[in-house]
């Protein structure tokens, strides 16, 4: 605090003091540099200081100006390198969507197929004669049952469906 208090005084402190001058107020670096060039004009010491000041300053602006077009650059390549990146990921997710589609389609394809494939009689028989066999007489009778469906004049059927009956 005393070092604020002590530039202020001497005039050191980097806030700027608002002076007042005719009819506008002026800040304190404006007042500086209007006094700087006007004691220029009669000393050589603070002109070339003046100068030395300027050109200073000119070097600054130009390396701001350059790191400024460096990081445009930059920014526009990381932009670009994103939306590629974007564009090759929502393709990504058209080809899983497609693939997706795709698999549903053929899995609906595969049941309505198998819906509508037909339906043989010998492998429901076959089934129920090794159940007749082991002596389970109920499950055999309901696969002789639904072979008859597909087969109603198969006369073996017929008789394997009868010998079941009788011993269920």
């Amino acid at each position: 605090m005393a070092e604020g208090l002590l530039g202020g005084l001497l005039g050191g402190e980097e806030e700027a003091h608002e002076v007042e001058a005719g009819e506008g107020r002026v800040s304190a670096e404006a007042f500086a540099a209007s006094l700087a060039a006007d004691q220029a004009k009669h000393d050589a010491g603070v002109a070339r200081a003046a100068e030395a000041f300027l050109q200073e300053q000119t070097r600054l602006l130009q390396t701001q100006r350059e790191e400024i077009a460096e990081q445009r650059t930059l920014r526009l390549s990381h932009l670009k390198s994103q939306s590629r990146e974007g564009k090759l990921r929502r393709f990504g997710q058209r080809i899983r969507n497609g693939m997706q589609v795709f698999t549903a389609l053929i899995f609906s394809a595969i049941g309505t197929a198998a819906r509508k494939a037909p339906h043989y009689a010998d492998p429901l028989k076959a089934w129920g004669d090794p159940l007749a066999r082991e002596g389970q007489w109920k499950a055999a009778l309901a696969k002789y049952d639904e072979a008859l469906k597909y087969a109603p004049a198969w006369v073996e059927l017929h008789q394997a469906r009868d010998a079941a009956a009788r011993r269920v």
